[in-house]
């Protein structure tokens, strides 16, 4: 059964809990949950305790919602919402799962959404550990969008903010965090990428592959969100490195970037729109 498109009822019951209400979001990938920790917490709200909302099966997804701000005097942050992880399409093969997230940031008042993700480098300049604006995006899948339900499944000419891509740049250079820019290319998974299927997506221009974001970006976008993300590269792809990719691989890159990550991602979060 899919999810529903309206999340009202449950953020109502989130909102009734005393948090404040969000007007930003952050979507945390494969590995990158401990940035919850950078909040003041207003409030902390396991996934399985809302209505209708997806469990994660995958190991680094933690399912679980924080309310607050981040603060660094005399910048202080937007009121945030962070989804400790998320749900894959692949782990449902239903579209509104891996939208989840968006409508119920959506639900709760927010209007600006920076999703994050762990992915596989194709450009062979990337190391593991690179961070990676994203520029645009490209997808395998025949679903890049929500249900057929939704007005649209199309990934929009213009898909990303270029004020909250600007904060990003330029938090990059203030806090001296190498980033890159690129292409994130979305397949199906779970399975990693064969070599052929590497070089494949690097001649059609993908900087970098991974198995989410893409739905989310669509999703935020019809419903008129302002959206940036940003990629780890945890691992290389298939045939550009010889180490055997597992998932173990792309958490323990997750963790050992984490400084980095967390770096930008404050830094910027302190400067987005309130």
């Amino acid at each position: 059964m899919g999810i529903g498109l309206d999340f009202g009822p449950q953020a109502k019951e989130l909102l009734s809990q005393g948090v404040e209400r969000p007007a930003v979001a952050v979507i945390l990938g494969s590995g990158l949950g401990e940035f919850a920790s950078q909040l003041t917490i207003s409030g902390r709200v396991a996934a399985d305790k809302i209505d209708g909302y997806p469990r994660s099966t995958v190991s680094g997804h933690a399912g679980a919602l924080y309310f607050g701000r981040i603060s660094a005097a005399p910048r202080i942050s937007p009121p945030l919402v962070i989804f400790q992880g998320r749900v894959h399409y692949y782990e449902s093969g239903d579209i509104s799962t891996a939208v989840a997230p968006i409508r119920l940031a959506y639900a709760l008042g927010v209007r600006s959404v920076l999703i994050t993700n762990a992915a596989g480098g194709i450009d062979q300049s990337f190391q593991p550990g690179n961070l990676m604006l994203i520029d645009d995006v490209l997808t395998l899948n025949p679903a890049s969008g929500p249900a057929p339900t939704t007005d649209s499944t199309e990934i929009p000419r213009r898909a990303f903010d270029a004020e909250l891509q600007t904060i990003l740049v330029d938090s990059a250079h203030e806090t001296k965090v190498p980033m890159r820019r690129g292409i994130y290319a979305w397949v199906h998974g779970p399975s990693y990428e064969t070599a052929a299927e590497i070089r494949m997506l690097r001649a059609i221009g993908a900087s970098a592959v991974g198995m989410s974001t893409v739905p989310e970006i669509v999703e935020a976008n019809r419903l008129g969100l302002r959206v940036a993300g940003v990629s780890l590269i945890s691992n290389m792809g298939t045939g550009i490195s010889d180490t055997k990719l597992t998932h173990d691989e792309v958490t323990a890159t997750a963790r050992e970037a984490s400084h980095r990550f967390t770096a930008l991602l404050r830094h910027a979060l302190l400067r987005f729109p309130q």
